[in-house]
C-alpha cells in the first residue's frame, strides 16, 4: 500500500524547539544554530484593514513562506520523520516495497511537504504508522490532514484488509486516477481518460481566446507560451497517446485559423507551421518530437546516473546486471518504462564516450570518435585487434596516441580523426557525453533539433547538393573542388572556402550563396521560380553594383588600437601562449614565452604537431604547455595570458567540463 499524506499548514506549525534539536542532532555548530534561529524568530505580522495597519503579532513557531531558507530548514525537520520510518523498517515493524529481486526497498519518498509512505498492508504496519505519525506530530507540531490524505492499495490486497487499514487510519481509499505531484499515480489501459485533463485545459484556453480579436502575433505568443506549455510537465515522464496529440494539434490549428466555431480553410499544413522560421515556418513546437526529447532527458539521467534510486529500481526490473543501452522493453513493462524506453534510439544517435584513461571505452563497439559519422572506426587496413579498450592505442611513454599502431590498423581518415582527440596526462576516467552540445551535457533543446531537423544537412543540401545549386556553381567559374568540401557546419564551411579562394573569388562566392538563398525564399514565399542563369546573373550584377559604390581611390580604412603587451607587477612572471592552425598541412603549432616585469624573456618554447585540432583545442594545448613550463621552472607568482575566451569560460565553469577538450582542461586544473 501507499499513503499520500497531506500535512496541514506544514511550514506554519514547525516548532522552533524541534528545529533546534534537529540541527543539534545533525551536528551543526551551536553558533550556526543560534544564527538560524535568529533568522527564523525575527518575524512579526500585522494586518492592513481599510488602508490602515493594525496589530503587531510575534509568532512562537513556524517558518516564513517565501524565505529562501525555509525550504531547506523544513527538509531538515522531515529528516526526523525519515529516521523514524527507517528505524521501524530496520527493526522489522515496517516492510517497504521491493518491485523486483535486487531492487532497493522503498518505504518513503519525500518531496518538500509531500509525503508518500510505502509498505506492505498489515495490522502491524497500521499500528507502526499510527505510532510514528503521533510521535512526529507531537515533537514537531506537524498535523496530518486526514481528509485530504489518500491511501492506495495493490489489486492483490484483500478487501477486508483494505477496509480495516483505511478505517484505522481515517484515510479514504483513492481511485485509480489519483495524482501525485501533478502526475497520475496509476496508468491503466485507457490512456485517454488519464490525460483527459490536459485536453480539457487546452480546450478551455483556446475556446476563451477564440472570442477575442487577437492579432497573429498575439496568437503566436499565446500558443507557444501557454497552450504548448500545458502538456510539458507530463511529457517529462509519459509518452502522450497519439490520439491526444492529434487533438491538441487540431485545437491549436483551429485557434490559429479562427475556425473554432465555423470551419475555415487551413492555408498551410501543420507540419509547415512547426517548421522553424528560418526555414519558412512559424516555429511552433512539434509535440511528438518534443515529447521524445523530454523522455530522452530521463533516459540520459538513467544512463549517466545509474546509481540513483530510480536507476536502481528500473535496472533491477528491466535490465539487471547491464547498462540501460543494452536493455529491451521486457515483459509486462509499465507505461512509464515504455515511455522512457521509446527515446532509446534518440540517445543512441547522439551519445558518445569522451576518452580519459581509455580503460572503459571499447574500440570497435562503443562510439568515441566525434569526427566520424557513426562515432566508431569505419575502415581497418591492418589486422584487427580483439575487442579491447582504447587505452591499448596509447603510447605509455609519451602519454599520447601511438601513431605507428594507429597507422597500421586504421586508414588515413580514421587516424586523423583519432589524432584530433586530445588526451589527458593526468588520471581521468572515460565519460559519456552528448555530441550535439559544445559542453557535452544533454539538453532537451539539442535533442529536439536532432529529432525535427538536421541543420547541417539542410544547409549542405541548399548550397551544395541541390541540383539547382550545383548548376549555379557550374555557371560561376569558381573551382568546384575548392568549395564542395562540406565540413561540420555552414560556418566552418565558409571559413574553409575563405582560405581556399582569393579576395575577389570569395566575394563572388558569398554573393552567390546569398543569391541561392534569395531564390529559394522567393520560391517558398512568393512562388516565383528563378532559373540558374537568372540566379548567377543576379549575383554578378549585385556584386558589380555594390563594388561601384566604393571609391577605388579612397578605400575605407579602419583604425584599430594596437595590441600592447602589459607589464606584469614586480616579482611576477607573465606567460603568453598562442596557437596557429595549418589546415592544408593537417597540423597546428603552439608558442609559449615567459617574461618578467622588465620585458626580459625568461623561457620560451615552440612546437609543431601533425594533427588536426579545433582552434579552441589548439589554444588549450598551448595553455597546457604554458602550465608545464611554469611547473618545470618552479615559478609561484605568475600570470598566464591567452586570446581564447571560450577556454577561459571552460576553465572557470565546472558545469562546462565534459567537452571535447576536457582532458586538456583537466590537466591544466590539476597542474595549477
Amino acid at each position: 500500500m501507499a499513503l499520500k499524506l497531506d500535512i496541514s499548514k506544514a511550514y506554519d506549525k514547525v516548532e522552533w524547539s524541534f528545529l533546534r534539536k534537529v540541527l543539534f542532532k545533525l551536528g551543526f555548530h551551536d553558533h550556526f544554530i543560534q544564527l538560524v534561529l535568529l533568522c527564523v524568530s525575527s518575524v512579526s505580522y500585522s494586518f492592513i484593514l481599510s488602508g490602515r495597519q493594525f496589530g503587531h503579532i510575534v509568532p512562537e513557531r513556524g517558518l516564513r513562506q517565501g524565505d529562501p531558507l525555509s525550504p531547506y530548514l523544513f527538509l531538515l525537520c522531515t529528516e526526523a520523520l525519515s529516521s523514524l520510518i527507517s528505524r521501524a523498517e530496520l527493526e522489522g515493524h515496517l516492510k517497504g516495497i521491493c518491485i523486483s529481486r535486487g531492487a532497493p526497498s522503498i518505504s518513503h519518498l519525500f518531496f518538500a511537504d509531500d509525503t508518500l509512505l510505502c509498505c506492505h498492508a498489515s495490522t502491524e504496519a497500521l499500528n507502526c504508522i499510527q505510532n510514528i505519525l503521533q510521535v512526529y506530530g507531537k515533537a514537531s507540531g506537524q498535523e496530518i490532514n486526514y481528509q485530504k490524505s489518500v491511501i492506495v492499495f495493490s489489486k492483490n490486497t484483500p478487501e477486508p484488509v483494505m477496509s480495516f487499514i483505511s478505517e484505522g487510519l481515517g484515510i479514504r481509499k483513492a481511485d485509480r486516477h489519483e495524482k501525485y505531484l501533478g502526475l497520475p499515480s496509476v496508468v491503466g489501459r485507457s490512456k485517454r481518460v488519464v490525460f483527459e485533463s490536459i485536453r480539457d485545459k487546452i480546450w478551455h484556453k483556446v475556446s476563451s481566446w477564440g472570442e477575442k480579436q487577437l492579432s497573429q502575433a498575439g496568437k503566436e505568443v499565446l500558443t507557444k507560451a501557454v497552450v504548448q506549455a500545458i502538456p510539458t510537465y507530463s511529457m517529462h515522464v509519459f509518452k502522450l497517446p497519439e490520439g491526444l496529440v492529434r487533438e491538441i494539434e487540431s485545437m491549436i490549428a483551429k485557434f490559429w485559423w479562427n475556425s473554432i466555431e465555423n470551419r475555415k480553410i487551413y492555408w498551410m499544413p501543420w507540419t509547415q507551421l512547426c517548421t522553424s522560421k528560418l526555414h519558412g515556418g512559424l516555429g511552433l513546437r512539434d509535440l511528438r518530437a518534443f515529447n521524445s526529447a523530454m523522455l530522452a532527458k530521463q533516459f540520459w539521467r538513467l544512463l549517466v546516473h545509474p546509481d540513483s534510486l530510480v536507476g536502481q529500481v528500473l535496472q533491477a526490473r528491466y535490465y539487471p546486471g547491464s547498462s540501460i543501452l543494452d536493455a529491451d522493453l521486457g515483459s509486462r513493462p509499465s507505461f512509464t518504462w515504455r515511455s522512457i524506453f521509446s527515446s532509446k534510439a534518440l540517445i543512441q544517435a547522439g551519445y558518445r564516450w569522451r576518452i580519459g584513461d581509455g580503460r572503459t571505452t571499447k574500440i570497435w563497439i562503443d562510439p568515441w570518435i566525434p569526427r566520424l559519422p557513426s562515432f566508431c572506426p569505419r575502415n581497418a587496413i591492418g589486422p584487427l585487434p580483439p575487442p579491447t579498450t582504447v587505452c591499448h592505442l596509447f603510447d605509455l611513454a609519451s602519454g599520447d596516441w601511438n601513431v605507428p599502431l594507429l597507422s597500421s590498423i586504421f586508414d588515413h581518415d580514421d587516424c586523423m580523426a583519432i589524432l584530433s582527440l586530445p588526451l589527458s596526462r593526468a588520471p581521468l576516467c572515460d565519460e559519456i557525453v552528448w555530441h550535439f552540445t559544445r559542453s557535452g551535457s544533454f539538453s532537451v533543446k539539442s535533442a529536439y533539433h536532432v529529432v525535427v531537423t538536421a541543420p547541417e544537412e539542410f544547409d549542405q543540401h541548399t548550397f551544395l547538393l541541390c541540383p539547382f545549386a550545383r548548376i549555379v556553381w557550374a555557371l560561376s567559374d569558381l573551382r568546384w573542388d575548392l568549395i564542395c568540401k562540406w565540413t561540420v557546419n555552414a560556418r566552418d564551411w565558409l571559413f574553409h572556402v575563405y582560405k581556399m579562394l582569393d579576395h575577389s573569388e570569395f566575394n563572388l562566392f558569398l554573393t552567390i550563396c546569398w543569391s541561392i538563398w534569395w531564390s529559394r525564399n522567393k520560391r517558398w514565399t512568393a512562388h516565383e521560380v528563378s532559373t540558374p542563369d537568372q540566379t548567377i546573373a543576379f549575383a554578378r550584377n549585385y556584386l558589380s553594383a555594390f563594388s561601384g559604390f566604393l571609391d577605388p581611390h579612397h578605400s575605407l580604412s579602419t583604425s584599430t588600437a594596437p595590441v600592447k603587451w602589459s607589464v606584469p607587477p614586480n616579482d611576477v612572471v607573465k606567460i603568453n601562449s598562442d596557437a596557429a592552425i595549418f589546415e592544408e598541412a593537417g597540423a597546428f603549432g603552439v608558442g609559449v614565452i615567459a617574461q618578467n616585469s622588465q620585458g626580459q624573456s625568461l623561457a620560451w618554447t615552440a612546437s609543431r604537431h601533425h594533427r588536426t585540432l579545433s582552434p579552441e583545442a589548439a589554444e588549450a594545448w598551448a595553455a597546457r604547455i604554458a602550465i608545464q613550463l611554469v611547473v618545470q621552472q618552479g615559478w609561484t607568482k605568475i600570470i598566464i595570458e591567452g586570446d581564447c575566451a571560450t577556454l577561459h569560460i571552460k576553465l572557470t565553469t565546472p558545469e562546462d567540463r565534459s567537452s571535447l577538450i576536457s582532458p586538456i582542461i583537466h590537466d591544466i586544473l590539476v597542474a595549477s
